[in-house]
C-alpha cells in the first residue's frame, strides 16, 4: 500500500513537472532597442569661432533625397526645424533651391520673416532595415550667416545613424523572439536632434568635445 502511494506521488510530481516545463518552453519574450540620447554629429568639419550673441532665425531648406527616397529630404527638414523649435530657437521651412553666393533673397519675399541662417542639407542613405537587415541614416548638413553680403558658411557636419535587428534567440526554457530594427524616420529624427546640440552649442566646446 506504502508503494502505491508512493509511486502516486512520484508520478504526480512528474506530470506537474511536464506541464510546468511545457508552459515554459512555450514562452517567448520581445527585447527592446535599447538606443542613447543623441549627442553631436559623428562628424564636423567647419565650426563658428564663436556663438551668436542674438538668437538668429534659422530657416531649413528641404534636404536633397535619393532616389531610393523621395521626399524623405522634406520629412528630414521638418525634424530638423521640429528639434530647434523645441530648443527656442526660431525656425522655419522654406523652399528655396540651394543657395550659391547670395543666392535668392532670405527675406525679401512679400509677407515673410528675413532669415539670418540658413540650413541646407542633403540625406545622403536611407535605408529601411527589419528583422534582417540593419537601418541607417546617413545626412550632412551646411549652416550659412546671411546676413552679410556675402554667405559665410558657420557649420558643416555629417551625422549617421545605424540600428542592427536582434536575431532570435532559442535557450531550453525560454525563446527569444528578436527585434527588428529601429525605423529609419526614427533614425533620421536622431540625426535632426544631433544637428540641433551642435547648432545651440557653444562652437568651441562643441568642437574640442565633440567627435572627430
Amino acid at each position: 500500500m506504502h508503494r502505491i502511494v508512493h509511486r502516486l506521488g512520484i508520478v504526480r510530481v512528474l506530470l506537474f513537472w511536464l506541464l510546468s516545463a511545457g508552459g515554459i518552453l512555450g514562452c517567448a519574450w520581445q527585447p527592446q532597442q535599447s538606443v542613447s540620447t543623441p549627442g553631436m554629429p559623428e562628424e564636423i568639419y567647419t565650426a563658428p569661432p564663436g556663438i551668436d550673441v542674438e538668437q538668429p532665425r534659422i530657416c531649413v531648406q528641404a534636404f536633397s533625397s535619393p532616389a531610393a527616397a523621395p521626399g524623405m529630404g522634406r520629412f528630414a527638414a521638418v525634424l530638423l526645424r521640429r528639434a530647434l523649435s523645441q530648443r527656442g530657437i526660431p525656425a522655419e521651412c522654406r523652399a528655396w533651391a540651394a543657395m550659391e553666393g547670395r543666392g535668392p533673397d532670405p527675406g525679401g519675399s512679400a509677407g515673410e520673416n528675413p532669415c539670418d541662417q540658413v540650413v541646407a542639407g542633403d540625406l545622403l542613405y536611407y535605408f529601411e532595415g527589419g528583422r534582417q537587415l540593419p537601418a541607417r541614416v546617413e545626412q550632412q548638413v551646411r549652416i550659412v550667416d546671411v546676413r552679410q553680403p556675402f554667405v559665410r558658411i558657420l557649420w558643416e557636419a555629417r551625422a549617421v545613424e545605424i540600428s542592427e535587428p536582434i536575431p532570435p534567440s532559442d535557450w531550453i526554457f525560454v525563446q527569444g523572439t528578436g527585434a527588428p530594427a529601429v525605423p529609419a524616420a526614427e533614425l533620421m529624427r536622431r540625426n535632426a536632434e544631433k544637428f540641433a546640440n551642435m547648432i545651440t552649442a557653444t562652437a568651441p566646446d562643441a568642437v574640442d568635445g565633440g567627435p572627430k
